[in-house]
């Protein structure tokens, strides 16, 4: 798989969770990439992971989730 990689939390920033889910709203005009915003065309499949912070006893840690795709119509 080929691709470039886009930072959606500079944009707008998750709140801290604590149930296991976060949501964040997605321009689908203009997602981020390392060039620019693009938008998002019907018949396109994005993918989609979050780098997370988590708090244990030995202090915190970074974390990634499971990816998921998305295909959009």
């Amino acid at each position: 798989m080929t691709g470039a990689i886009g930072r959606i939390g500079t944009l707008a920033p998750p709140q801290a969770t604590n149930g296991g889910s976060v949501t964040f709203e997605l321009d689908t005009m203009g997602l981020p990439t390392p060039t620019a915003l693009v938008p998002i065309f019907p018949g396109d499949t994005w993918y989609f992971q979050v780098w997370f912070r988590d708090v244990s006893p030995a202090g915190p840690t970074s974390n990634f989730t499971n990816a998921v795709s998305v295909s959009f119509s």
